[in-house]
């Protein structure tokens, strides 16, 4: 008892002076930065987080200013995926990526493709550009047949962006030359020209090389006039390239122009006349869709509809077409929508899946209209949003008696198996529908069809066990309960449930003490109750968890850590004869692969109110010691149980859990990738030959018309 006191008493006094310390270089920093006149803010190097420019440490991490990233080696199953799952990732260090090793770049990108990892939209954009500009066949197919036909209209703006970047940059750099030729230059349109050429710069990532090739191409001598020989103009062309380092002057090619136009033409009707009617809503921008436009150069034959270009440009809908009659229906203002809606659902039923442009158009609906959506919109829709479609008909006489019609309606349409999750966006996904019978399990009156959602779930989970649940490996599964997860506690719970059910895992919570579930959770009922039964309270200490395999000695190849990361105590270890020893996560983690399994590995999903550059607390502190680990964020405000599916295909690319029979078929998955990139290939070849024919003739054609007008003159 002597020494632990004695022992106590040594750390406090340890702390005081690191505080004392922090204070007097708080109190020295400003006097500092005022002599250096240095007032920016700094940024930490090993979590990314901006600091003012007087804190001598980060108050991300609370590492001191000026300490430097630790370089993490990759585990040889997670090499080259960081380009790829770090959405901070810019362009020119995709293109660096990728020239370093095609085949590898290539190799990790098919493999996330193949596990249907879902990849950040600028992510996507940066990768397909990457393949398009700067590399071979394969990887070029792979970009335009599997990447390019996933993308939304704004990653395909980001992609075109890229592709025609070192066009316009030419094209503005050639205009800024004229204006300065001029015998009174125009200075400030000069100077905004050079401002949008150094933005496409920063964007390319190729200053250096940018700045050579103009000064090389300033000091070249005049070019060659047409009397000169083709094999002069070569021998000129070869001395430019080889005076400077070449930068980006490839654009888009007639061929990748036509597989944008084939992306363009695979959006059904139904999605084209959602488009337009949340345009005239004021629900979607068509700024990134005129932008995309300018530089595919799309035609109204291009799309289903051919007149939605037309409205895309302000011009409006045809008469007859359910756009027009919309608008036409009640102004913008009336929030209470006619009783014309519902003879224009007998006439256009796909308005029943357009109905997250309702919900922002009309406050109040007719029941015939709510009879309609709860028989015929997307079960997904149904879910989500039943309480708000229940709301629409407040007020109208034969409340209850409406509610059971509807009820029955979707009890109807469970009961005969109809698919949920129909989009493949999630919304009737297992983390969704489970989430709303917690929400329907609270009220007074549950509607009827909760026993048979309840049905459905459990099939959901059933084939995420079949899916995932295949693997020899010891999992952990640590879940946050503590107070500072008030807000995400319950969706936390749901993520470690499903986690541990479907990966066969141990489950465990804490704050600031260790916290066993009641049962461990095999079906939805389990994972009901401990959900229901699991709250937010007290402090948060990880490393209170740890211990429990720690002190055991127990082997665990995976810790799946389930926290807002916001560590704000120490556990205090037993580290024999009464000696308790104040341990955080990171330095317990430390000891844990020291001692116990130094193959051990740390994933966490964190909820985190911050930038996806910016790394969280406890990931820094791990950083910090050389322990590498990966992330699946979600927001911690507004969780999204969408993202489950994602969240279990990145753990399937872990070595330790994957399923054996994704081993064993993944060698023929690649070859079967590599036989299709190669004929997908071999088509873009054979456009891009046409295209570069074509261009050709015209120019033989123009020559030979120059020549003969030449002649006659």
């Amino acid at each position: 008892n002597q020494a632990q006191a004695l022992q106590n008493q040594a750390q406090a006094l340890q702390n005081q002076a690191q505080a004392l310390q922090q204070r007097s270089a708080a109190t020295a920093a400003p006097a500092a930065a005022a002599a250096t006149g240095s007032t920016a803010n700094w940024t930490c190097e090993v979590c990314r987080f901006s600091n003012y420019y007087a804190m001598p440490y980060c108050e991300g991490c609370e590492a001191l200013k000026g300490t430097k990233k630790p370089v993490l080696k990759p585990r040889e199953d997670e090499t080259g995926r960081e380009i790829f799952l770090d959405g901070a990732k810019t362009f020119a260090e995709h293109r660096a990526e990728l020239v370093a090793d095609p085949a590898a770049y290539h190799a990790t990108l098919v493999k996330l493709l193949d596990a249907k990892v879902a990849l950040a939209g600028a992510t996507q954009s940066r990768a397909a550009a990457a393949c398009i500009l700067h590399s071979g066949p394969e990887l070029k197919a792979t970009a335009l047949s599997r990447v390019l036909p996933a993308m939304n209209v704004a990653e395909v703006l980001g992609l075109v962006r890229l592709l025609d970047a070192p066009r316009e940059r030419r094209q503005l750099a050639a205009k800024a030359d004229k204006l300065a030729l001029r015998k009174k230059p125009r200075v400030r349109a000069i100077a905004a020209l050079n401002r949008r050429i150094g933005e496409l710069t920063d964007m390319l990532g190729d200053e250096a090389a940018w700045k050579a090739w103009r000064e090389a191409e300033a000091d070249a001598p005049p070019a060659p006039t047409y009397e000169a020989t083709a094999a002069a103009a070569a021998e000129n062309a070869e001395a430019m390239a080889a005076a400077a380092p070449a930068p980006y002057l490839s654009s888009m090619s007639g061929a990748v122009a036509k597989h944008m136009k084939r992306w363009a033409k695979r959006l059904t009707e139904t999605e084209l006349e959602f488009f337009m009617l949340n345009f005239s809503a004021g629900s979607l921008p068509t700024e990134p869709w005129k932008n995309v436009a300018d530089k595919v150069h799309f035609g109204p034959e291009d799309f289903a509809l051919p007149y939605f270009m037309h409205v895309v440009f302000g011009a409006p809908a045809p008469r007859d077409t359910l756009v027009a009659k919309m608008a036409a229906l009640a102004p913008p203002s009336e929030r209470t929508a006619p009783k014309g809606l519902g003879d224009l659902f007998e006439e256009y039923p796909q308005l029943a899946e357009c109905y997250s442009y309702l919900r922002k158009r009309f406050d109040r609906m007719p029941f015939k209209v709510v009879k309609k959506l709860m028989a015929h919109a997307p079960l997904e829709d149904v879910f989500w949003f039943y309480d708000e479609m229940l709301k629409m008909i407040a007020g109208l006489p034969h409340q209850g008696r409406k509610k059971a019609i509807a009820d029955a309606i979707v009890g109807a349409r469970l009961a005969a198996g109809e698919k949920v999750d129909v989009r493949g966006r999630g919304r009737g996904g297992y983390g969704k529908l489970l989430q709303a019978v917690l929400g329907m399990r609270k009220r007074k009156s549950p509607p009827a069809f909760l026993p048979g959602l309840i049905g459905t779930c459990e099939k959901e989970l059933q084939a995420l066990k079949t899916k995932y649940g295949e693997n020899d490996a010891s999992i952990a599964v640590l879940g946050d309960c503590s107070g500072s997860m008030q807000v995400a506690v319950e969706t936390a719970t749901i993520v470690g449930s499903l986690l541990s059910s479907v990966l066969r895992a141990e489950l465990v919570f804490f704050n600031n003490q260790l916290i066993l579930p009641p049962v461990h959770p095999a079906t939805v009922g389990d994972v009901l109750l401990v959900t229901e039964t699991i709250r937010a309270t007290r402090s948060t200490a990880p490393a209170a968890a740890l211990a429990k395999w720690y002190t055991t000695r127990k082997k665990v190849d995976l810790f799946i850590v389930v926290t807002d990361e916001v560590e704000n105590a120490k556990f205090q270890l037993d580290v024999g004869g009464g000696v308790a020893k104040p341990v955080d996560f990171a330095e317990l983690m430390e000891m844990y692969l020291a001692e116990v399994n130094p193959e051990a590995r740390t994933f966490f999903v964190s909820f985190i109110d911050a930038p996806p550059t910016q790394l969280g607390r406890m990931r820094s502190a791990l950083q910090l010691r050389g322990v590498p680990s990966r992330e699946f964020r979600m927001d911690r405000a507004r969780p999204d149980l969408t993202k489950l599916g994602q969240l279990l295909s990145l753990l399937s690319l872990d070595e330790a859990i994957r399923p054996a029979a994704d081993a064993a078929a993944e060698a023929e998955a690649e070859a079967a990738s590599v036989a299709t990139a190669s004929a997908s290939s071999s088509d873009a070849e054979a456009e891009e030959a046409k295209d570069g024919e074509a261009a050709a003739a015209a120019a033989a054609a123009s020559t030979g018309a120059a020549a003969g007008a030449k002649e006659a003159a």
